[in-house]
């Protein structure tokens, strides 16, 4: 494996869709569905999943492994942390696919309060926020930390763990 910063990735991902020219949405996908993969193959005895995303590109990735989990027989809930208004563009495209095939998307924002039992998951997936975090989580996402922190939960974290910055700077709050 190779670990790259936040501005490596940014730039891989630049040229990949600059030069090479495969859209930000085909890699998405093929993230979403890698990881999935990657969760049939190790946690095989899982039954249910909850995906925890938020309105960013991180969230697609999310959003594409709810989308073939569902397909491989797990239930799955998605919690969205924040508003659907602000989804990425990218990101919009799998979610608009979760609800086309009826994949239970909860939103977890500011107008709405919902509780999230963690108890009734096998494995908790954590797409909240990717390589461009910076600065300390607060609010909703906040919240959804801490309850997944507690929860005592195996947590898989896309990218990197929500709220760690990846630019090699240390974490101003709350980390999964």
């Amino acid at each position: 494996m190779k670990v790259v910063t936040a501005k490596e990735m940014q730039d891989i991902d630049k040229i990949t869709i600059n030069e090479r020219g495969i859209p930000g949405a085909v890699l998405m996908g093929f993230a979403g569905k890698s990881i999935s993969e990657f969760i049939i193959k190790n946690f095989a005895s899982i039954r249910t999943t909850a995906v925890f995303s938020g309105t960013g590109n991180n969230a697609g990735d999310g959003f594409v492994i709810a989308y073939f989990l569902n397909n491989f027989g797990i239930e799955v809930d998605v919690y969205l942390i924040g508003d659907r208004e602000k989804v990425s563009e990218t990101s919009s495209i799998y979610m608009n696919l979760c609800i086309q095939s009826d994949i239970n998307i909860i939103y977890y924002n500011e107008k709405l309060e919902n509780e999230i039992d963690t108890g009734k998951y096998d494995l908790l997936v954590d797409a909240s926020f990717g390589t461009g975090f910076k600065g300390e989580v607060k609010g909703k996402p906040l919240e959804v930390i801490k309850i997944l922190n507690a929860s005592k939960k195996e947590i898989l974290s896309v990218d990197m763990p929500s709220g760690l910055p990846a630019s090699g700077i240390a974490p101003q709050g709350e980390v999964i």
